[in-house]
């Protein structure tokens, strides 16, 4: 231990008395260490910590399955739950809830709150303790007791500013009076939600209504497998005794952890793997800088050898050099890390789960370190094996140096897969933004720019009649389409590029009705006659909605092109009829345009049915401005109380930024991918700075024996460029080769454009080759500028 004390001591030395190879070799580990800190900080947070629950390995999630309609993971009923328990006995107990948005009109301005409805033993199945006051317990679920509400520590402090006084409460949700029990902290298997309130019995009947998310905890001797068989085998049991509900419904349980990580563990993993690359880029650089120091220390080397140093010294002294760089460059790359995560919470939405990743975790910090020793003996082992294998006799002559061949090559290796990383990685990121531009280019089919959207939940007693929603319908239509700058309104039940979708089977009267897996299904909008106005969607045949489609007329459907195409192929669509769900049969009386409401470029089986004619409860008011929608957000607000005084509306957003938003997916892996490109291609760039820099230097007699030999300039300089940009083609060769099947792998997700779009490929090979030869350009300038004679002299 002793003798490594010394080493080390004697490293710092060494790394004080070079300041600049040690502050160029700490930069460019600190990139790529901090870059995998931060990524694992991330995946830490999100796939590995357990909640933070007690006993939280013990907690399961389960959720019905349907494969015959594709769905792995559906909502589960309260029936189908009890008979699970009923049936097994590995779950000690299981708790069930549904989120839920609710209007908390009293007290102080009406609010739209996101809500969960929950069984009363939700909170002590998690081990989660109140802040204040208490959570449920089995006696607030009789039907005699007072409506309980438990909110959050963060409603709690906003809306009721932290007064302990607010426990026995009246407060009204929903039109409902409420009894204000207790003060929880945020749930992080629900991170909105500000309030839970409990099931009424009426809610939990039918066995077909599935909505429930399920936790359960397993009891303390059955394992997840256990659990999975036997909630299976109850799950078929069900199948036979209940077909028309159940038949093709199975069981999914997962740890909590499956749960949390979701999609996220394999993006994770995947940008990890790219992070790692991109540390191996950065290693292979300060192994080249090491090997160019090797050169210059080899008589020091000889020296220590001559005076006894044996192999194993020699070798725990450079490695020993290594490891302090290494653990500088991971102290660098942990503040690098920091900075990276605070301004991702920064931008990110207050509920996003990267909040809580933190980097200075002890877990993070453990593998940052062991990262950067693991990185130090990669990148110190091939010069300290070099220096150890030199000749001491050589090294003791007098202007002994490098002789070139062997440690050149290395260093010229390491180019080359710096190169090729960097190769692969630009390929990937010209994907990936080819096809961010292709998005951005595609026909939403309505006119986005100045159009005001707002959320409006008709849940309250006062609208739980369709008249009393069609009246509100057309009372906020007209008053909102009458403010000055508003050239028109309308409410319609889904919001396009929303994420959000409702469906019903269709068919042509007369065809037998089919299970949902075999039938045809189309997104179903109900709204006002003017949404085809507002949104700008062009009818192509037939008319629009109208205010003359009334409860009391005949049923009516404008459909979309692609339903009229599917249907109605050779024969205009206008007069023919369509069932809706089970019995709903409706006259076509127009075709409108195809509008994007989900994936882009997929065409997909839109209806719009007059809202007169199907109220929904859930509904967006669409505004369509003369000027700034956002100036206009509080004259809509106040004309929606006019009407009615306790309606909150919320999600209040321009359509231009819910357009933008939908593309925060792509737009998210593009920027991740350049990032990371442009990192491989800087530290790519200062590999190849590096080795022809160094020939240069080494190659100082050579030049000027070639100069005083005759030698034209170009000819040196297409010396110099070809030392360079000769291991520059090879990384690029195989870089396309690689870049090619990253293509293939990412083929799933590009949207207008393929693996071999020669585009993105000439763009990759074209940046990469600028950015070398302005690397090769630099040393090549210098060796222009070397005089014969001193060069001769020197050599």
């Amino acid at each position: 231990m002793s003798e490594w004390l010394r080493d080390i001591r004697h490293a710092l030395r060494f790394c004080r008395r070079n300041k600049g190879f040690t502050a160029i070799s700490v930069a460019v580990l600190a990139l790529g260490l901090g870059a995998n800190s931060a990524l694992f900080s991330l995946f830490n947070a999100l796939v590995l910590s357990p909640m933070p629950f007690p006993q939280a390995e013990r907690l399961v999630w389960l959720n019905t399955t349907y494969e015959a309609a594709g769905f792995d993971s559906v909502n589960v009923s309260h029936a189908d739950l009890q008979d699970w328990l009923a049936a097994t006995d590995v779950l000690e107990s299981a708790a069930h809830f549904s989120q839920t948005g609710q209007n908390l009109t009293s007290p102080g301005m009406p609010q739209r709150l996101q809500g969960a409805r929950t069984s009363w033993n939700l909170f002590s199945l998690l081990g989660v303790q109140p802040v204040l006051g208490r959570t449920f317990l089995a006696e607030d679920e009789d039907p005699q007791a007072s409506s309980a509400v438990v909110i959050s520590q963060r409603l709690y402090e906003s809306r009721f500013g932290g007064d302990p006084a607010v426990l026995g409460r009246t407060v009204i949700l929903d039109e409902r009076p409420h009894v204000l029990i207790g003060v929880a902290p945020s749930l992080r298997i629900m991170a909105e939600v500000d309030l839970w309130t409990l099931f009424q019995p009426s809610d939990l009947s039918a066995r077909g209504n599935r909505f429930l998310n399920v936790v359960g905890r397993l009891e303390e001797s059955a394992s997840i497998e256990l659990a999975r068989g036997e909630l299976q085998r109850a799950a078929r049991n069900l199948e036979s005794r209940y077909p028309e509900t159940n038949e093709g419904r199975g069981v999914r349980v997962l740890t909590m952890g499956e749960r949390q990580a979701g999609d996220a563990r394999p993006v994770l993993l995947a940008l990890h793997a790219v992070a790692f690359f991109i540390l191996l880029i950065a290693s292979a650089n300060v192994a080249n800088l090491l090997l160019s120091r090797a050169a210059e220390r080899q008589r020091e080397s000889a020296v220590r050898t001559a005076l006894g140093a044996g192999r194993r010294q020699l070798l725990r002294h450079y490695l020993s050099e290594s490891l302090v760089i290494g653990l500088l460059g991971a102290a660098a790359g942990l503040v690098l890390a920091w900075i990276t995560m605070r301004t991702l919470v920064v931008v990110a939405p207050p509920e996003a789960a990267l909040r809580s990743a933190m980097v200075l975790e002890p877990e993070v910090l453990a593998f940052t370190v062991m990262l950067s020793v693991a990185a130090s003996l990669l990148f110190g082992m091939a010069p300290a094996l070099h220096l150890m294998g030199a000749d001491p006799y050589s090294g003791l002559k007098a202007g002994a140096r490098e002789g070139g061949g062997r440690r050149a090559g290395l260093r010229g290796v390491f180019v080359a897969g710096q190169v090729t990383v960097a190769t692969v990685l630009l390929v990937g990121t010209g994907l990936i933004a080819s096809s961010l531009t292709h998005l951005h280019a595609v026909d939403v089919g309505f006119d986005s720019p100045r159009l005001l959207s707002l959320r409006l939940d008709l849940t309250s007693s006062r609208y739980d009649n369709d008249e009393g929603r069609i009246a509100f319908e057309r009372q906020v239509a007209a008053q909102v389409a009458g403010l000055p700058q508003v050239e028109s309104a309308a409410l319609i039940s889904m919001l396009p590029l929303s994420g959000r979708n409702t469906q019903t089977t269709i068919r042509k009267p007369g065809e037998e009705r089919r299970s949902l897996a075999e039938s045809e299904v189309a997104l179903i909008y109900r709204s006002s006659p003017s949404v085809f106005e507002t949104m700008g969607i062009p009818i192509v045949r037939g008319r629009p909605l109208e205010r003359g489609d009334t409860p009391s007329s005949p049923g009516v459907v404008v459909i979309n092109q692609a339903l009229a195409a599917k249907f109605w192929p050779e024969r205009d669509p206008i007069g023919e009829r369509l069932v809706l769900g089970r019995s709903d049969e409706r006259q076509v009386v127009g075709v409108a345009r195809n509008i994007v409401q989900g994936e882009r470029g997929r065409e997909e089986l839109q209806i719009f049915v007059p809202y007169s004619q199907s109220p929904a409860s859930f509904v967006n008011l669409l505004v369509r401005t003369r000027t700034d929608p956002a100036s206009l957000s509080d004259a809509v607000l106040a004309a929606i109380h006019r009407v009615d005084p306790d309606q909150p509306a919320y999600r209040i957003a321009e359509m231009e930024t819910l357009f933008a938003d939908s593309l925060s997916a792509p737009r998210a892996a593009a920027i991740f991918s350049g990032s990371f490109a442009a990192l491989a291609l800087t530290l790519s760039v200062l590999g190849i700075y590096g080795l022809v820099a160094f020939w240069v230097r080494r190659s100082t007699g050579e030049i000027g024996v070639r100069m005083a030999l005759g030698a034209r300039r170009s000819s040196i300089f297409g010396l110099v460029l070809g030392r360079g940009m000769r291991y520059v083609l090879i990384g690029a060769a195989l870089g396309l080769a690689g870049g090619l099947a990253v293509g293939k792998v990412l083929e799933g997700v590009l949207f207008g454009v393929s693996a071999t779009d020669p585009l993105p490929l000439f763009l990759a090979v074209g940046a990469l080759s600028f950015a070398a030869l302005m690397a090769c350009y630099l040393p090549a300038r210098r060796a222009l500028r070397i005089e014969p004679s001193q060069a001769l002299r020197y050599e």
